[in-house]
């Protein structure tokens, strides 16, 4: 069963300017040990990366593998340092969560993370990121 995935996320820089990403695939959710999974593949040009969420209670996981690598880490109230390869080099990210809301319901999953987000000196700025699945 091929489920729908919105992800739009806003941007915002030191200076406040803002911008929209927004990706939208087809993949699976899973439920499993008290987790959720959603699963999708991403195509730009010639690359592709598979990409895993896993939601818990009180952590939020993005890895992603094929030509980008990376796990990044969303947990309430802490700072984590993640790397994230791609074709271009190796690049330090550091996150720290304000919040995230996760609503499971029967036709719909919707997790919202706002955090902050430091690229190796090269961005800073804060995220706001909307995940919706069509079950």
């Amino acid at each position: 069963m091929s489920n729908k995935i919105i992800i739009k996320t806003k941007q915002y820089d030191a200076d406040g300017n803002m911008d929209t990403i927004e990706l939208k695939a087809y993949g699976q959710i899973i439920e499993k040990n008290g987790s959720i999974y959603i699963k999708y593949n991403q195509k730009e040009e010639d690359m592709e990366v598979k990409n895993t969420i896993k939601i818990s209670e009180d952590c939020i996981k993005v890895i992603k593998t094929g030509s980008v690598n990376s796990t990044m880490t969303f947990t309430k109230g802490n700072k984590h340092t993640n790397k994230y390869a791609t074709p271009q080099g190796m690049f330090l990210i550091d996150t720290k969560v304000n919040d995230f809301k996760i609503s499971n319901g029967e036709k719909k999953l919707e997790v919202h993370l706002d955090y902050m987000i430091e690229i190796q000196e090269m961005f800073a700025g804060r995220n706001k990121m909307i995940i919706k699945v069509e079950k």
